[in-house]
């Protein structure tokens, strides 16, 4: 029965969630930067956030966990595509926890008849241990992406910290500038010959002129 009653009443949730906006401090879900499209977005996730909480008062707990993990994947990589900080997203999973136990809390009067003392304590514990775990799984999806997304920006970072520029016919120059550290050292021992093969250069100038220090390890 409250499951249904939660899903009955989701869009009032999700309505009573985006007005708790003007409270949030972070610019993703500010309510006067917000375009059209991302609040359509908002709130079809924020739907989705009322279905995966309402889905642990089943009895099949592997429904709770399957929508859990979903939930996580997709909010966690529209935040990290949004480029959102995740105090932003801690914020507004809080506000959505308040506007939840809000709703529970009405079924409850609505329903003295049938609810008792020990149906609160263990729908409290229900809910907070829910949204403690949807926490847990969303931070943990938002970092190994942002891992993921740091790594693919390192990446790139080295290899134009890397240029081999043709100035003639095979022949290029790698102009060097900033320390060598270990890790940039790999990344010029892996890409520059590759670079050299791709453009036909057979003969290569290096310029160490930008390089502060030529010890032992850059030599």
């Amino acid at each position: 029965l409250l499951h249904d009653y939660i899903i009955t009443h989701s869009a009032e949730l999700t309505e009573k969630w985006l007005k708790l906006r003007r409270k949030l401090r972070g610019r993703f879900y500010s309510a006067d930067q917000l375009s059209e499209e991302m609040k359509r977005l908002l709130i079809e996730q924020h739907t989705f956030t009322n279905t995966v909480i309402a889905s642990a008062f089943l009895e099949d707990p592997a429904v709770f966990q399957h929508n859990k993990e979903k939930w996580a994947a997709q909010v966690a990589k529209s935040r990290v595509e949004q480029d959102a900080e995740v105090h932003e997203v801690v914020e507004a999973i809080g506000n959505s926890r308040t506007v939840f136990w809000e709703a529970v809390t009405r079924f409850m009067d609505e329903h003295q008849d049938i609810v008792t003392n020990e149906d609160a304590r263990r729908w409290n514990y229900l809910v907070n241990g829910s949204f403690d775990q949807l926490m847990t799984d969303f931070t943990e999806q938002f970092q190994k992406l942002m891992i993921a997304r740091l790594s693919s920006q390192q990446e790139l970072i080295s290899e134009l910290s890397c240029p081999v520029i043709l100035i003639a016919d095979t022949i290029g120059t790698l102009p060097l500038i900033g320390a060598i550290d270990t890790r940039r050292a790999r990344v010029i021992l892996e890409s520059v010959p590759e670079n050299c093969v791709a453009k036909r250069i057979t003969n290569l100038v290096i310029d160490l002129s930008g390089v502060p220090i030529v010890d032992t390890m850059v030599a």
